[in-house]
């Protein structure tokens, strides 16, 4: 393996990190509803192909490099389709909160 492809595999791999965090931040609370749907896995394999699609555009240098693009980009896109907070409704929605918002938190 060269040394660029293993560049863009940290990047990809880089692209689980928010999702990891959400999941140590939300570690005490029940297990989400949207964990169990097909779409949160098929937008968490997009988000790693994202990850490492940037990281092999950005051509970098180094593993940190690789590592904080392939963070930042699907960071940024998940956070851009995220769905707000709506301090209106005041409760979850049924069946817990769903894929957008777990995007949001």
């Amino acid at each position: 393996m060269s040394t660029e492809q293993q560049l863009i595999l940290f990047g990809g791999v880089a692209a689980l990190f928010p999702d990891v965090l959400r999941l140590i931040k939300q570690r005490y609370e029940p297990p989400a509803e949207y964990w169990r749907r097909p779409v949160f896995w098929i937008s968490l394999v997009a988000m790693v192909i994202v990850g490492a699609i940037a990281t092999w555009l950005s051509k970098p240098d180094s593993v940190v490099a690789a590592l904080s693009v392939g963070y930042a980009a699907p960071e940024v896109l998940s956070r851009l389709l995220s769905a707000p907070p709506d301090p209106a409704r005041g409760v979850p929605p049924p069946g817990g909160p769903g894929l957008r918002e777990h995007w949001a938190s």
